[in-house]
């Protein structure tokens, strides 16, 4: 604006202010010219262009202060700004770019170098490698933001096409540990099965024991029944004993104690085993 005034020839009427009415006016148009309509809103009630000139200078300072917060907001969040997990370099580069261009455009000065490093210092872990490869090997001073971002996108590829591939192998060890799995589990329930079978019988064979010793010499036990009711002729009710003239029982298991000493006696006295089956008179 000051050069702008200078052009016009009215400069002095703005820094002494005492002079002709003509002159005072052109130097006010060319003020009103150069400002935003916000600000010559708040101006239209100065009379003159020195007043105006003072009011700007005032306002400016108020500007110049709420300038230099937002440069220090801005500062404090490039020290502290940080790659964070799954953040891509497109997106980290957009944001510490965002940050910088806004210290910038408020007048601050940022250096090439100084983002480089910053860019270098702030990414993930994971770049390492890369990250000291361009340290070691380039000169950062001659280096610019642009180069970076570059390579890293580079290495990041690299890095993506590599996890990837990881990925499926760990995948495929997954599905067959499931198979494995699967076939583990297969193999208990088989057993599991086959040992609810042997307790089943286990436990048959011992309620048998039970019911022939609760039943004595003549008891039958719930299979002989069965049996018996399957197939008629295992019934014994057809059965006659040769020791007392009874059914439904073998002479072997009769309970007629002295017929069976008799035929103990004829068994001994004649080695035919007809004896054993006489009839008692």
């Amino acid at each position: 604006m000051r050069v702008n005034l200078q052009a016009e020839v009215v400069w002095d009427v703005v820094e002494h202010g005492d002079v002709e009415a003509h002159k005072d006016r052109m130097a006010l148009s060319a003020i009103y010219q150069a400002i935003p309509k916000d600000v010559l809103l708040m101006l239209a009630e100065k009379d003159s262009a020195k007043a105006t000139w003072e009011t700007l200078q005032i306002m400016h300072m108020g500007v110049e202060r709420v300038n230099e917060a937002k440069v220090q907001t801005l500062k404090s969040e490039f020290e502290a700004i940080r790659m964070k997990d799954g953040e891509s370099i497109d997106d980290f580069t957009m944001k510490l770019t965002t940050v910088v261009s806004g210290i910038r455009s408020l007048g601050d000065v940022v250096e090439e170098i100084s983002v480089v490093k910053k860019f270098l210092l702030a990414i993930l872990p994971r770049f390492m490698q890369i990250v000291t490869s361009i340290e070691q090997f380039d000169d950062l001073k001659n280096m610019s933001v642009e180069e970076v971002v570059g390579r890293l996108k580079v290495h990041e590829e690299r890095l993506r096409d590599y996890e990837d591939k990881e990925e499926g192998k760990y995948l495929l060890l997954t599905h067959e540990e499931w198979l494995a799995r699967m076939k583990k589990k297969d193999a208990e329930d088989s057993s599991s099965s086959s040992m609810s079978e042997r307790d089943s019988l286990y436990k048959e064979k011992r309620c048998r024991g039970h019911g022939r010793g609760r039943g004595g010499r003549g008891g039958r036990d719930s299979t002989t029944q069965i049996d018996e009711s399957v197939n008629p002729q295992k019934n014994k009710s057809m059965i006659k004993c040769y020791s007392c003239g009874k059914y439904e029982h073998y002479a072997a298991k009769c309970g007629n104690k002295e017929h069976d000493e008799e035929a103990n006696l004829m068994f001994s006295d004649d080695e035919k085993p007809t004896l054993m089956l006489a009839e008692k008179m």
